[in-house]
């Protein structure tokens, strides 16, 4: 098992994965900041009118067992997502030398997607863009070989 000392907020890089994560939840949707700001793009030069909020994600809700399977997979190592106690995790990445503040911020997303708020899939992106998004799998690939960008 692989894990990361520090904080990873917004990017996996081999060989590291997220730090664990508090109690079983739904990943928020892995759709790249690109991906949405083209679709907001095409949403305003439409020739067709949209009513009301708009939801744009991923078509698959994938879940942090689901990439620690996929990671697995593509390394030919066994990674595991390793669930804590909320005030655990707090602890390790105050430990890391994240703020607790910060920290304490970052656990609501966690905490929503145990909710399952970021569960929702919708198929406008993928109408909008006229193909699939790229998966979880195509980007963990891009990022464990080397050909992914960093951010």
């Amino acid at each position: 098992m692989t894990r990361s000392k520090a904080p990873s907020t917004c990017c996996w890089s081999p060989p590291t994965i997220p730090p664990p994560t508090p109690s079983p939840c739904t990943a928020p949707p892995s759709t790249r900041r690109s991906r949405p700001a083209r679709a907001a793009a095409l949403i305003l030069a439409a020739d067709r009118s949209f009513d009301g909020p708009i939801t744009i994600t991923a078509p698959d809700a994938v879940t942090f067992d689901d990439i620690a399977q996929i990671a697995s997979t593509l390394t030919g190592r066994t990674i595991e997502r390793v669930v804590v106690d909320d005030e655990q995790w707090i602890a390790g990445q105050v430990a890391a030398g994240s703020p607790e503040a910060t920290a304490r911020m970052l656990l609501t997303l966690f905490q929503a997607a145990r909710q399952g708020r970021f569960a929702g899939v919708d198929p406008l992106l993928t109408e909008l863009l006229g193909r699939a998004p790229r998966s979880v799998t195509d980007l963990l690939t891009d990022r464990i070989t080397g050909q992914g960008h960093s951010r």
